[in-house]
């Protein structure tokens, strides 16, 4: 059965009620010095008892007193004080003495291997034994209004102390339960994110390590033109850039994640740049990774330029050219459109790949955020947009996608003309 807080509460205050009724009219000194001379007779029967628990039958040398002594020493003196009800006195249940002490042996036994249930059994115990000395060593004429009120007084600090107690440290548990739940989780997304770096890094190294090793073999064969070693160069020198490009990417963002510790915001190296060249670069690149994608540019343009940071633009158009190849796993036309006006101009990339959710579509431009359709054997950090668009604001533009959410993904960039 559960039982409601508000009727825990009512029992509680009926309890109390009964408390300071009988302890009103009770002269409970008497009774605390009794139980002060059988102090150590009850810790040693409790510590008998605590022994045959089932949860200390394996490890015996774990029953000791620990708090106990402390604890049994706070309920004698709240039965040495004044009962008569005051406005600054606590409640029974929340003597901060019985409290402290039930609190510190509760961690202690928590630490220990135990679980709260046995914790609350050990205080049972403990009650019990007070109780025995009450009944057994009292004299036989001691008034029964007395040992009522001296028996409802530490049956009464005692339980409600251990439900506030274990309450409190059941709720503290939970909060260390659901931090290491959440570190967990923490742990396994850095451990992804570091695998996806490894990877996007993997790719151009193994280029440049492979096409080293080919023109080295060459040279040594007498085999190697003039011609031939320029364009080994070209292609390492394209794949250290793009190596280049993913770690100014991931300083970005590891400088706008410190943007609340004071970081500075992301500056541009601004130069003349001619736009139709650098796409033209990006589709030649990302074109000579793939057979199965057609990449092609269409505008009437042959040169636009304008002032913009050429590395940070670069990486915008791979980013966007690396998503279109990568989730178009089939394959398929990718396009490349440029147009402009005399203040603006507008790169749209569109691909016929597996689209994004439209209820997912802003969540995207998220650090960390990937669509919940793409496939683990797709790797990605979820970086690459929200840097992507943090460059393109930075040039005072914009960039959006239009994705049906079923096949296909137009992102349109627009930046402004700075000449």
């Amino acid at each position: 059965m559960i039982v409601s807080p508000s009727t825990v509460a009512s029992m509680s205050a009926d309890v109390a009620t009964r408390v300071e009724q009988l302890a009103r009219g009770a002269d409970l000194a008497w009774v605390a010095d009794v139980l002060t001379a059988r102090r150590d007779a009850v810790l040693q029967r409790w510590l008998a008892a605590a022994k045959h628990q089932p949860f200390h039958l394996a490890r015996p040398e774990a029953a000791i007193a620990d708090d106990i002594p402390r604890l049994y020493d706070a309920l004698v003196a709240l039965l040495q004080r004044d009962q008569a009800p005051t406005i600054e006195a606590p409640s029974p249940q929340e003597d901060p003495s019985v409290l402290d002490a039930i609190q510190a042996h509760t961690r202690s036994r928590l630490a220990q291997g135990l679980i709260a249930a046995d914790v609350v059994t050990e205080f049972r115990l403990l009650r019990q034994e007070i109780g025995r000395a009450l009944r057994q060593d009292l004299p036989d004429r001691a008034p029964a209004t007395d040992v009522a009120g001296a028996v409802l007084l530490v049956h009464d600090a005692l339980d409600g102390a251990v439900f506030l107690a274990t309450t409190a440290l059941a709720q503290q548990e939970a909060e260390r339960q659901a931090l290491t739940a959440a570190r967990q989780v923490m742990e396994t997304e850095r451990a992804r994110f570091v695998a996806s770096i490894a990877h996007d890094l993997k790719n151009p190294l193994a280029t440049a390590k492979g096409t080293v090793q080919l023109l080295r073999r060459r040279i040594q064969r007498g085999a190697a033109t003039p011609t031939e070693c320029d364009g080994a160069l070209a292609t390492v020198e394209a794949a250290v850039d793009q190596m280049d490009g993913q770690l100014v990417e991931l300083a970005d963002v590891a400088s706008d994640a410190g943007a609340s510790a004071g970081s500075a915001p992301l500056r541009l190296n601004r130069r003349p740049v001619d736009l139709i060249a650098l796409v033209r670069g990006a589709i030649a690149r990302h074109q000579a990774g793939t057979e199965r994608h057609h990449l092609r540019l269409d505008t009437n343009l042959k040169e636009l330029s304008g002032r913009w940071d050429e590395t940070r633009l670069a990486r915008v158009l791979d980013n966007l050219l690396g998503n279109a190849v990568k989730y178009s796993p089939t394959g398929g036309e990718i396009t490349v459109t440029v147009r402009c006006d005399a203040e603006w101009v507008e790169v749209c990339v569109r691909d016929q790949g597996i689209g994004i959710p439209a209820a997912q579509q802003d969540l995207i431009f998220e650090c960390y955020q990937r669509a919940t359709n793409v496939s683990e054997l797709i790797p990605g950090t979820g970086v690459g947009l929200y840097a992507a668009r943090r460059v393109v604001e930075a040039h005072g533009g914009s960039i959006a996608l239009a994705s049906s959410g079923e096949a296909g993904s137009t992102f349109v960039v627009r930046l402004p003309i700075d000449s």
